[in-house]
């Protein structure tokens, strides 16, 4: 009987850790809380029913995204011809979630292009 409430205790307090680390924000408010890479922009896809926008980037197999970025970000789908097969510069949140382990997608905080900053959530 006392295994069993330690398990219960024990799997409960694991579930909450994980829903409190899951569901945290991410924090893009300024360039300590970023990395960034370079590289060639492979694709920009937009999905209208999520808003976000997908970014991939030649030698990376991770995921870089736009959170609600058809909402605020329609340039990046304007300019993505353009863009395509160009260097860029991509700042994204330095961040850890038990939903992503293995750090698959990356939160956008900026993209720089031939220099200029085209999308931005990062403070001043």
């Amino acid at each position: 009987m006392k295994k069993r409430t330690i398990f219960i205790g024990f799997s409960i307090f694991l579930f909450l850790l994980t829903i409190i680390f899951g569901l945290r924000p991410i924090s893009t408010s300024t360039l300590e809380d970023t990395e960034v890479i370079q590289g060639n922009l492979v694709s920009i896809v937009s999905n209208e029913k999520t808003r976000d926008i997908s970014l991939k980037i030649e030698g990376y197999n991770k995921n870089y995204y736009i959170n609600r970025g058809l909402d605020g970000a329609r340039d990046i789908v304007n300019l993505s011809s353009e863009m395509k097969r160009s260097e860029v510069e991509i700042f994204y949140a330095k961040h850890w979630t038990p939903l992503d382990p293995f750090g698959k997608s990356k939160h956008v905080a900026r993209i720089v292009w031939h220099g200029d900053i085209i999308y931005d959530e990062i403070n001043k």
